[in-house]
């Protein structure tokens, strides 16, 4: 018999707090798979599914396999999206961009297709030898900053709960009676709260830049 929880959605404003920063992100340019990086992530269906909750992209149309070069099929893979998916993110047409991406990169109809694979997927692009990518190098270039974080709960005996914080982000307090569901919501919240961060700083990047480049 599962235990009734006695809080309703304790991330809720942070959630909307990230909400916020996606719409921000996605007006400063950034692509999915821009973002998933950016918040550690190497499958990107979770920040794909979040722009789609927010209204900030479509529902893709019908799954067709790609059959577009090689190295961009396995470095679709290890993403979690479909070829249709990756083309929803961007506004593509799935069957325009698989003509494209196996044309010359250097062709006017071609070229912004092959932009959007190299900014998406850098590695298979700079790799002399396709498809041979150490993911888990990358990962552990992006996933770093989560090592630094540490979790707490304590029992407070007055309102006889326990509260869950993160020291290295003070915003965030979740109180509930049961530990073991209390930390899987401290490290959800510790995630979104640090990829809010990590997006505002970028956003806030690209900002400067292009106010740089029309003084």
């Amino acid at each position: 018999m599962s235990r009734k929880r006695d809080y309703i959605n304790p991330l809720e404003d942070v959630e909307m707090e990230l909400a916020n920063s996606l719409r921000e992100a996605k007006a400063a340019g950034l692509s999915v798979l821009e973002i998933a990086a950016l918040t550690g992530r190497r499958k990107a269906l979770i920040i794909y599914r979040l722009f789609q909750k927010n209204g900030l992209i479509g529902n893709s149309v019908k799954k067709s396999k790609f059959r577009g070069p090689h190295f961009l099929g396995e470095a679709l893979e290890q993403t979690s999206l479909s070829f249709t998916r990756w083309c929803n993110c961007w506004g593509f047409d799935p069957s325009l961009a698989q003509t494209a991406l196996n044309s010359d990169p250097s062709l006017p109809s071609a070229r912004r297709y092959h932009e959007a694979a190299r900014r998406d997927f850098p590695y298979a692009y700079a790799d002399e030898k396709p498809g041979n990518i150490d993911l888990d190098k990358w990962e552990q270039e992006i996933t770093k900053w989560q090592a630094d974080l540490s979790y707490h709960l304590d029992w407070d005996g007055v309102r006889e709960e326990y509260v869950g914080t993160v020291p290295e982000i003070p915003s965030l307090r979740i109180v509930g009676k049961y530990p073991s569901d209390l930390l899987m919501i401290l490290i959800r919240g510790a995630w979104l709260k640090k990829s809010i961060e990590k997006i505002e700083l970028e956003v806030s990047f690209r900002k400067n830049i292009l106010s740089y480049d029309f003084e």
